[in-house]
């Protein structure tokens, strides 16, 4: 029963949260439109110089595990586990090779006090900006219902706690290391 009911949580959680996130995808993503092959060339040439998306997914794993440890470590009535698996996307209208990752969700079976939202949250933003500049913004921010999205460094991490505590995030897009060994 609990299952369940953290299972329909969950999903509520990226539910919503997925909806804000396309207010933060990048104005590089050009949904519905195609691009041209020069773009397309452009967009790949300016992938290169990033990261592989084989690092960027092991930078939001390293992310999401050290973050929902130290919230257990300030909030110990907060355990963490994985729920979903790992998947990718395509990144389409911006590159025919680039791929996005979206992470498993780091579950914690009780939602976050509403006394410690604000330091929870700080928790998780301050972590972010491991990862680069960060923004926030929040579907709902009430006293015992959150869902926000931080922002950083092309990452989009979702925290939220309504019945139980979710984070988990998104890669930006990247060139898998296999594309990066080839000639350009």
């Amino acid at each position: 029963m609990i299952c369940a009911v953290l299972a329909v949580i969950a999903a509520i959680l990226v539910i919503g949260l997925f909806a804000l996130g396309k207010v933060y995808e990048s104005s590089n993503d050009s949904e519905g439109e195609q691009l041209s092959a020069e773009d397309l060339a452009r967009n790949d040439r300016h992938l290169r110089a990033q990261p592989s998306f084989e690092e960027a997914a092991q930078q939001l794993n390293t992310f999401l595990i050290e973050t929902s440890n130290v919230l257990s470590e300030a909030f110990p009535y907060l355990q963490f586990s994985w729920n979903r698996d790992f998947t990718t996307t395509t990144c389409p209208g911006y590159s025919d090779n680039a791929f996005r990752g979206q992470s498993a969700t780091r579950l914690a079976d009780l939602p976050v006090a509403p006394d410690d939202w604000d330091r929870a949250f700080q928790i998780v933003v301050d972590h972010a900006s491991t990862l680069g500049t960060v923004k926030t913004g929040a579907l709902h921010d009430e006293s015992t219902v959150h869902d926000t999205l931080i922002t950083a460094g092309g990452f989009s991490i979702r925290f939220g706690s309504i019945k139980a505590t979710g984070l988990s995030g998104d890669t930006p897009c990247r060139l898998p290391q296999s594309v990066l060994d080839q000639a350009p």
